[in-house]
């Protein structure tokens, strides 16, 4: 009843709950227990911060016995911190020293039952290709938005035509996220930057820092470059983006929470993301990008996006929380949002409206 097992030499196991609750993003509930090692089951349910919790904790007599604190995890295969962290780094051979992955498939326990393995054989193809093969490249999610083939073709759809002009950015301030600016022809997209040293328009440039001059300076000079009018300008209006339209007049800051233009979605977030997804499924958005990072990085955030409460059918479509997102990659979705808000003027912003009553009624 207490999830504890006691050994006759007082030795303990603990069983703990390791679901993500948006009331405990912190796992405060763990307390301040000390652990010797620790074994997680069922990984794929789990997010890398209670991971990381654990990991923190295993400081129990590792001195006194000169023990090297040790964490195993199981999982069949999944997209959360596993893959990042573990399957991805093994597959392109430079997972750390202090990390090993082991391939365990159904073949190789010999007590496994004939029958069982008939059965696996039976499932339908994504459920056999990760529980018969052990493929970790299939996602059996049916709360995702973008199917993966799609997602990866984003990069070699050329034939999508050049059109209107924007620019999306995320504008995270010192220590916080990325700074990222993407110029738009209609539905192509290059991810662009300025070099402090010369002052030249640099792509596949992103800045892990910027101060808030700075990323004014950045804007104005890279739609001056590319002359895109300020209400083309979609900055996210998180933090500088807050106070970025005092200094740049007439741009067009994304608020995610504000209230959706349809009915039919939670907020704005969620409804931009939807139409994203349409976007990217009909292979109607090309990415011009050179650097494989870059490149691994966007697969990555457009596989997390998922629909929240995806069984509920009388609810409001509505995308999973941010935090969740980043818990599931380790990091935040910076590529997926600046891909995101440049769906804002396809739902509403670009659209012939009135102002009524102090609310946008759009036709």
């Amino acid at each position: 009843m207490e999830g504890r097992i006691t050994f006759f030499n007082t030795s303990e196991i603990f069983l703990k709950d390791l679901a993500f609750y948006p009331s405990d993003p912190e796992f405060d509930r763990l307390g301040s227990t000390e652990y010797t090692a620790a074994f997680l089951d069922e990984a794929s349910q789990i997010v890398a911060k209670a991971k990381n919790i654990i990991m923190s904790r295993l400081r129990y007599k590792l001195i006194e016995f000169d023990l090297i604190p040790k964490l195993l995890i199981a999982t069949n295969p999944t997209k959360n911190f596993a893959y990042y962290q573990f399957y991805k780094p093994y597959r392109d051979n430079n997972l750390p020293e202090y990390r090993k992955f082991i391939s365990a498939l159904v073949h190789e326990n010999p007590y496994i039952s004939k029958y069982y393995i008939e059965n696996l054989k039976k499932l339908d193809k994504v459920s056999k290709e990760r529980l018969l093969f052990g493929n970790w490249e299939y996602d059996d999610d049916p709360a995702k938005l973008m199917n993966y083939d799609a997602i990866t073709d984003i990069f070699t759809n050329t034939f999508v035509s050049p059109g209107k002009k924007y620019i999306t950015a995320d504008l995270a301030m010192q220590g916080r996220d990325k700074f990222i600016i993407a110029v738009w022809s209609g539905m192509r997209c290059e991810i662009i930057g300025v070099d402090k040293r010369t002052g030249n328009l640099v792509k596949d440039l992103i800045k892990e820092k910027a101060e808030g001059k700075e990323i004014e300076e950045d804007l104005k000079r890279i739609a001056e470059a590319k002359k895109v009018p300020r209400s083309q300008v979609i900055p996210d209006s998180g933090g500088m983006g807050s106070y970025l339209k005092s200094y740049m007049e007439g741009i067009r800051p994304f608020d995610g929470a504000r209230k959706s233009f349809s009915k039919e979605f939670r907020n704005l977030r969620s409804e931009c993301y939807f139409k994203l997804a349409e976007f990217v499924n009909k292979k109607e958005i090309y990415i011009e990008c050179d650097d494989p990072v870059i490149k691994e990085l966007i697969i990555e955030d457009l596989e997390q996006i998922k629909r929240d409460s995806v069984d509920k059918d009388d609810q409001k479509k509505k995308i999973i929380s941010k935090e969740i997102i980043k818990e599931m990659l380790g990091r935040s979705p910076d590529f997926a949002d600046i891909l995101m808000m440049r769906m804002y003027p396809e739902v509403g912003l670009g659209q012939v409206g009135i102002l009524t009553g102090g609310k946008e009624i759009f036709g």
